[in-house]
């Protein structure tokens, strides 16, 4: 059995954890994102820190593909990059847009620090983070003018969602050939969608891609935090993904109670590391355990990306509630 099908057959925990690992180190942000050795540092830190943790995992910025295209990106020392400026205007401006090399700007940062960490931990599960087609799309072109370009412009939304498939199809090869294991799609655009706009603008898109990447040996994980995630589970579950995780505002209880034939991840809330004592996050552990436990195929995790400003003895409440209960 390889790495791949060892992580994903485990119940072990697999939180999307990463930026709290700054202040752990006493590093910043920008730092992380910005230079491979403090990437290194930062999964090592994790894992070492949490060694619940069932995989190594790299960053969820989802800043870098939208700046590989040529958005402009702002930093911050304590907080994730922000895209600042669409690069999409116009139907001309899709179409002359130029799918960049999957080792474009920041890109070829993270993809040294995967290699690294793969040749210095040759036994643990590594997770590489991306971005989906249509979260994209929609940074490329701005959110709000993304979501409704498939009432006012589907044949422009449809170009821009053609050229970000093939640029996730690259960099995804890049990443399985880096030694990752699979890699965290996150797709939040598509959980602001109806179940028929997820069928006819995302569904497509995220089918062509798992199939093109996706092995024995190289899963990929489709993350949705999305308010309207639930509602799309029947549509999003055609992807052919070999995960589903999802973020807190999602039921997990109505997509469990489907019976999945694959692992469910999530969905602890994420904000609630930085803002609550270990106790109540104990508790919070405690009851998702309680209503989630009971399914095979769910898998506890935080609902979505860990913030920076987490309190690391909350987190480390998760994982021992975890031990003390469902991990036995």
């Amino acid at each position: 059995m390889n790495r791949t099908q060892t992580w994903i057959r485990s119940r072990d925990p697999l939180f999307i954890l990463s930026f709290p690992a700054a202040g752990m180190l006493g590093i910043t942000v920008q730092d992380m994102v910005t230079d491979a050795a403090s990437q290194v540092a930062a999964m090592e830190k994790i894992r070492n820190r949490y060694p619940q943790q069932t995989a190594l995992t790299g960053l969820m910025d989802l800043s870098l593909e939208a700046e590989a295209f040529g958005c402009p990106v702002r930093f911050s020392r304590d907080d994730l990059p922000a895209v600042m400026e669409p690069v999409i205007r116009n139907p001309e401006d899709a179409r002359n847009l130029q799918i960049p090399a999957p080792d474009t700007r920041r890109l070829s940062v993270t993809l040294e620090a995967l290699q690294t960490v793969r040749k210095r931990n040759p036994d643990t599960p590594l997770l590489a983070g991306c971005i989906g087609p249509f979260s994209l799309a929609g940074r490329l072109a701005d959110p709000s003018a993304a979501l409704m370009m498939p009432v006012t412009d589907p044949g422009t939304l449809t170009v821009l969602l053609d050229k970000a498939a093939a640029f996730l199809i690259s960099l995804l090869e890049q990443y399985r050939k880096a030694g990752c294991d699979g890699a965290i799609m996150a797709e939040p655009m598509a959980g602001l969608m109806s179940p028929a706009m997820n069928r006819k603008f995302v569904l497509p898109w995220l089918q062509k891609i798992i199939a093109a990447v996706q092995t024995d040996a190289f899963a990929v994980i489709l993350h949705n935090c999305g308010p309207s995630a639930g509602k799309c589970w029947n549509v999003l579950r055609q992807s052919g993904a070999a995960a589903y995780h999802f973020g807190n505002a999602v039921d997990l209880s109505q997509i469990l109670e489907t019976h999945p034939d694959v692992p469910v991840f999530g969905n602890l809330d994420p904000v609630a590391f930085v803002t609550e004592p270990p106790e109540t996050i104990a508790s919070m552990t405690g009851e998702l355990i309680r209503r989630c436990g009971i399914h095979p195929c769910w898998r506890l995790s935080s609902g979505c990306d860990i913030p920076a400003a987490a309190r690391p003895d909350s987190i480390q409440a998760a994982f021992d509630t975890w031990n003390r209960t469902a991990g036995q």
